[in-house]
């Protein structure tokens, strides 16, 4: 391609001259002044080549010659009409040739930026910006990707150091309840014996005092004992034991007067006591054994102690407990714990106890 020019005026002065000269060569006979009618369909090809163009219906190459051919019959006839001044047209069909070499010559040129720039030359940086957004969306997917990478190898790391810090705590609160119940069996060893009493006559009265006062003891232990297991975390059998005795020395499950439905009060209590299941060895079998006083006949009480313990079993299985893990039992009053003399002692000897097997 050929640029002759630096703007679209200079080529259209270029085919201006070449019309002029012409036009200056044309001596048209007397009869032959006429319309020239080929004027019509070139400048229909004119304005034609101009609406293709300037609405993209065609492009490429063919819009730059069909523009550039446009403007180059603009010019010839412009030159061709001013070097025919004088004489009505003053054209002949020899400027028809110089037009249409002109015409050729301007699908050959490529004309420079000027007043309408062609479509293709548009075009180049639509398509350079499109290739370079491509170049960045691939680019900000793959760092995306390496962050995504970067942030699940992270989380793992994490997520490992977390679940080796708990076993470690784990341990730690087991080794630690291990000590403490070697402690307890040490200090139960080491306690001195009873010194016998002297008087024989009267050994029965300590001896019945001390009654009450042992079974406090034995809550205090219990609870003691209780509170030192981890608070987390599985529970070997014997400390399965030690948590549920802790849980009810500490508190009385309760139910309603002579029958066997619990007591709103006590429904925190068998949370508690299904939470203790829950940590305890799968494997284990726990009897809930019903307690009564001795009020009452002795086949009635001992139906109702079966009920009760039946109530809690269903309480925790309702919490989440195995059905072949609880088997309820019932006392009635053949297992005191205390004296049914008073009403401290009844109300101690009604109870629910667990037993892990």
């Amino acid at each position: 391609m050929i640029n002759i020019f630096a703007h679209y005026w200079g080529w259209l002065l270029l085919v201006t001259a070449i019309g002029f000269v012409g036009g200056m060569m044309v001596h048209p006979d007397e009869e032959d002044r006429g319309f020239p009618f080929w004027f019509l369909p070139l400048a229909g090809l004119l304005l034609l080549g101009y609406l293709a163009s300037e609405f993209n219906l065609i492009g490429g190459d063919l819009s730059v010659g069909v523009e550039g051919g446009a403007i180059a019959f603009v010019g010839f006839t412009l030159g061709a009409l001013a070097g025919g001044f004088g004489k009505k047209f003053g054209l002949r069909w020899g400027p028809l040739l110089v037009a249409a070499l002109v015409w050729v010559c301007g699908l050959y040129m490529t004309p420079p930026t000027g007043l309408t720039p062609p479509p293709a030359t548009a075009a180049a940086p639509a398509s350079d910006a499109a290739a370079k957004a491509e170049a960045d969306a691939k680019a900000a997917a793959v760092k995306a990707e390496e962050e995504a990478k970067a942030a699940a190898v992270k989380a793992e790391a994490d997520a490992k150091a977390a679940a080796a810090k708990a076993e470690e705590e784990v341990k730690a609160a087991a080794a630690k309840a291990e000590e403490a119940k070697k402690a307890e069996a040490k200090a139960a060893e080491a306690k001195p014996a009873p010194v016998p009493a002297q008087e024989p006559v009267a050994a029965p009265e300590p001896a019945a005092a001390a009654a009450p006062a042992s079974l406090a003891d034995k809550k205090a232990a219990a609870i003691a004992a209780a509170a030192a297991l981890p608070a987390t975390g599985p529970l070997d059998v014997g400390q399965c034991q030690t948590a549920l005795s802790g849980l009810v020395a500490k508190e009385n499950i309760k139910f309603a007067a002579g029958g066997a439905k619990l007591a709103p009060e006590s429904k925190p209590l068998i949370g508690k006591i299904g939470a203790a299941l829950a940590r305890c060895p799968a494997t284990v079998k726990v009897e809930v054994s019903g307690h009564t006083d001795n009020a009452g006949e002795a086949a009635k009480n001992k139906a109702l102690s079966k009920s009760r313990a039946q109530a809690v079993v269903d309480a925790l299985k309702a919490k989440g407990a195995k059905a072949g893990q609880l088997a309820a039992v019932g006392y009635g009053q053949e297992k005191p714990v205390a004296s049914n003399d008073t009403a401290e002692g009844k109300a101690d000897n009604r109870r629910i106890e667990f037993a892990v097997k």
